[in-house]
């Protein structure tokens, strides 16, 4: 909608969205605000002052237009500046009565309120007496004192005591007593059997009428209180009604397929949820509650989160149109009643038919068929397990549960639907039906190396085993860390120590240490010049060699041919190389027999 009004070098006002038919505020770039909906913008049309200025047919209202209306109705516009049709403008009627309101309003011909409510009141008065009247012609008495409308309950007393509340309107057309009638003769039994029928109990033990609450308590475990007529015109938990709709259109689906349509988050990928989805005929459901449209408090954190469930809601659409599933959305502004209708209506253009005729559709086993708790626990016991909450809130809130091992924790009855179940059991379940053949793929791993695992059982893959090396030294490592190639310890310092000692030998020296720790663990070296030293593997590796040989070749000058440089400088000028420079220097060689090439 913004995007259609900044097209028009205009704003959106409205932060709601309803529906294409439903009215939003708009504003043109010349300030002009005005209502229209969503479906005439998108038809090309736009603000309708700017439209009547193209005509020729504009008027400019002023403020002296205002005056003038005021004194129509013998008061005063007492405002200075007129803005526009929705600003609100200070009035004072005849009587001194002063009030804001706006122009748009007292055009249509609405005035004083105060005013307004004095006559209004003076109509009730006369109003309530007529009511009076018309209850002592039924022998009765009207126990109401105000009178609000025609359709609004008022309370009354039939000449047998009977208390009941009706429209003034029905007492007009001639209804009296319900009770004396037949229409209200319920009974404390009566609720006893509406709520055994709708799998929960009418906690109450004393009928007075039927708009005198009683206690009761749904399949799930709601406890809440209701009057009588309502429990009998079909209103049940209003806790479960938070969700009664998209069960009454499962419901309804699951009677014309004799199919079942199961909610699931495994069909469209990234965690997006359909109400109801049949894998065999390709079919799923979307129930849109006002929480899809609009923020809800009990819903929505923010407003934000709104924006997100309506992108949500069009990705779901399009991720179905690609998996080639028929996805049909009932939004919240379907009435109730109209609901059977509706899918009805829906499937026929889409070209599915029906296995149970819809013409026989009736909701008699609704209430029954919604207890989700009931599932829920059916499905811990067929685990030899239970469910031990006793509350039933939504598929996303975690209950308690024990198994038949005794073990106890909480998930959601989602997870519990989609199969999973104690986890404390699976993973005994698993170690116990994979120990045997872990252990005897290890062993083999052990012959590889020729050695073998002493080890007699596998706990899990953090846990050390005991093995064993050709050449019988005994250690402990876990069996990841052997499957990665690290075997014995200790045959593996002995190959380090051997390489170790190739490098000195490489060198013209020797490694005198006969026990290798790690590459960061000096040994004792002695180089080609008999000096022995302590350096670490690492070093030695790296060609770092005697300390005592490296302070020869930068500390010892030599003079030839009027230059002077030390050994290795000598070594890099003339391309010799250091060892044998330094070879000859020690065996007392000088000039020319110090630096011949040949």
């Amino acid at each position: 909608m913004h995007q259609l009004a900044s097209e028009q070098e205009g704003w959106c006002l409205s932060t709601k969205y309803i529906n294409n038919s439903t009215k939003l505020e708009w504003k043109c770039k010349y300030s002009h605000i005005w209502e229209s909906t969503p479906q005439n913008i998108k038809s090309g049309k736009w603000c309708p002052n700017c439209a009547a200025n193209k005509k020729g047919h504009s008027y400019k209202i002023t403020i002296e237009d205002m005056k003038q209306l005021a004194e129509g109705r013998g008061g005063k516009c007492l405002s200075l500046e007129y803005k526009n049709a929705k600003s609100k403008l200070l009035w004072e009627c005849k009587d001194g009565h002063m009030w804001e309101a706006a122009q748009s309003g007292v055009q249509r011909g609405t005035w004083c309120p105060t005013c307004g409510n004095k006559k209004k009141g003076q109509s009730q008065r006369l109003t309530i007496e007529e009511m009076h009247e018309l209850a002592l012609a039924n022998k009765g008495r009207c126990l109401s004192t105000a009178y609000t409308a025609s359709d609004e309950r008022l309370r009354w007393e039939c000449q047998v005591g009977h208390i009941f509340e009706s429209p003034p309107a029905y007492i007009k057309a001639g209804s009296w007593c319900p009770y004396c009638s037949g229409r209200h003769n319920y009974s404390i039994e009566l609720m006893h059997q509406i709520a055994e029928e709708r799998g929960g109990k009418c906690l109450s033990t004393v009928y007075i009428n039927a708009f005198t609450h009683l206690k009761f308590q749904c399949n799930n475990g709601h406890i809440w209180e209701a009057i009588p007529k309502h429990i009998k015109s079909r209103h049940w938990c209003p806790n479960c009604s938070i969700y009664v709709n998209e069960e009454r259109c499962r419901f309804i689906l699951e009677y014309l397929f004799d199919q079942k349509f199961v909610k699931t988050r495994r069909i469209l990928g990234n965690g997006m949820e359909l109400d109801g989805y049949n894998e065999t005929m390709k079919l799923a459901f979307e129930y849109h509650g006002k929480q899809h449209f609009e923020f809800i408090e009990h819903f929505h954190k923010n407003h934000e989160e709104v924006e997100k469930r309506i992108s949500m809601d069009q990705a779901k659409e399009d991720r179905c149109r690609e998996l080639g599933i028929e996805l049909l959305v009932i939004p919240y502004t379907v009435l109730t009643e109209d609901h059977v209708s509706f899918i009805v209506q829906q499937l026929q253009e889409r070209g599915v038919t029906f296995k149970n005729d819809p013409l026989n559709f009736t909701f008699d086993q609704f209430f029954q068929s919604v207890n989700p708790l009931n599932e829920i626990k059916k499905i811990a016991e067929s685990k030899g397990g239970q469910c031990i909450s006793a509350v039933y809130v939504n598929s996303e809130t975690k209950l308690n549960f024990v198994c038949h091992e005794g073990h106890t924790w909480s998930t959601t009855p989602e997870a519990v639907k989609s199969g999973k179940w104690c986890r404390a059991c699976f993973i005994q379940y698993r170690a116990g039906n994979t120990q045997r053949l872990l252990l005897e793929e290890i062993k083999q791993v052990a012959l590889t190396y020729e050695g073998e695992c002493l080890s007699a059982e596998y706990k899990n893959a953090n846990s050390k085993l005991s093995w064993k090396c050709k050449l019988g030294h005994i250690f402990e490592r876990t069996a990841g860390h052997v499957k990665e190639g690290r075997w014995c310890p200790y045959c593996l310092k002995l190959q380090l120590l051997e390489e170790v000692k190739q490098i000195a030998r490489e060198l013209g020296g020797e490694c005198l240490s006969e026990e290798y720790i790690h590459s960061e663990t000096d040994l004792i070296w002695k180089c080609g010049d008999g000096h022995v030293f302590q350096k670490s593997p690492a070093r030695v590796k790296q060609k770092r060699w005697c300390p005592h040989c490296h302070e020869l070749k930068t500390t010892i000058l030599i003079e030839w041919n009027g230059e002077t440089r030390n050994i290795r400088q000598w070594s890099q000028h003339l391309h010799i190389p250091t060892p044998t420079l330094q070879a000859r220097y020690h065996k007392g060689l000088r000039g020319n027999n110090l630096f011949r090439t040949t």
